[in-house]
């Protein structure tokens, strides 16, 4: 979804632009027919679940109370499936903002619902992004902190071209073997078939996707005294917005 590469310069170059952007033209095409093909198939689950909750008044009260809880389950996939398709195929935004006061504006959330969050005092950290998704990335952080963790801690601080956010708990941290899928959509730290603790597997997923989307890169790795410590590294701009403005 990032702009595409202007065509000015010498010929090599504007070839070279030409050549890129048609790639990636090609690409957005396929991510969204994709993207679609999943999003008709999840909507269009919800009408035999919706036939099948109806038929449960049938069942004996013990049954239908636990098939009840399993149609529950399959409904907050559905909609979180959507939910995630539906913040991939957002419209890129790209403004001025202040990182920490994003950050801090989060983390205030949090505290005011009585959550165990600190940290994130500190100087301005301007750069150009998209604010929503950037807030959406440290909800899901600070989410899996407290949910794993019960507390979280947040340091932001600069680097040469950018900026390095830390999310850090002390919860029993990943297996790290794991670190790379957990990535990867659907893919759970927690085994448990619990949905209410470990979640259905988008949080992570939607983190990296939009700090990837940012230009920057995202990594996890447990603390030597304990807990899971996530960093994030964000530019200051955007590669292709240094392009053009360069």
């Amino acid at each position: 979804l990032a702009p595409s590469l202007p065509l000015t310069g010498p010929s090599e170059i504007v070839s070279a632009s030409a050549a890129f952007n048609e790639m990636q033209a090609r690409l957005d095409r396929l991510l969204k027919e994709r993207s679609e093909m999943v999003a008709a198939i999840a909507h269009d689950l919800r009408t035999p679940l919706a036939r099948l909750a109806f038929r449960l008044d049938a069942l004996p009260a013990g049954a239908r109370d636990k098939a009840t809880a399993d149609i529950d389950e399959m409904s907050r996939m559905i909609e979180a499936t959507l939910e995630f398709i539906h913040d991939q195929n957002r419209a890129p935004v790209r403004e001025p903002l202040d990182l920490r006061l994003l950050v801090e504006s989060v983390a205030d959330d949090l505290r005011d619902l009585g959550r165990d969050v600190r940290g994130v005092e500190g100087a301005p950290a301007p750069m150009t992004g998209d604010p929503w998704s950037l807030r959406r990335m440290m909800a899901n952080l600070l989410d899996n902190a407290l949910k794993y963790g019960h507390a979280a801690r947040i340091s932001l601080a600069p680097e040469r071209d950018g900026y390095r956010l830390v999310v850090e708990d002390d919860g029993p941290g990943i297996d790290p073997a794991l670190a790379e899928r957990l990535f990867m959509p659907f893919v759970r730290g927690e085994t448990s078939r619990n949905r209410s603790t470990g979640g259905i597997g988008l949080g992570l997923a939607s983190v990296k996707s939009i700090v990837l989307a940012h230009g920057g890169h995202v990594a996890l790795e447990n603390r030597p005294e304990g807990g899971l410590r996530v960093t994030v590294h964000l530019p200051r701009q955007s590669v292709v917005e240094a392009v053009q403005t360069s």
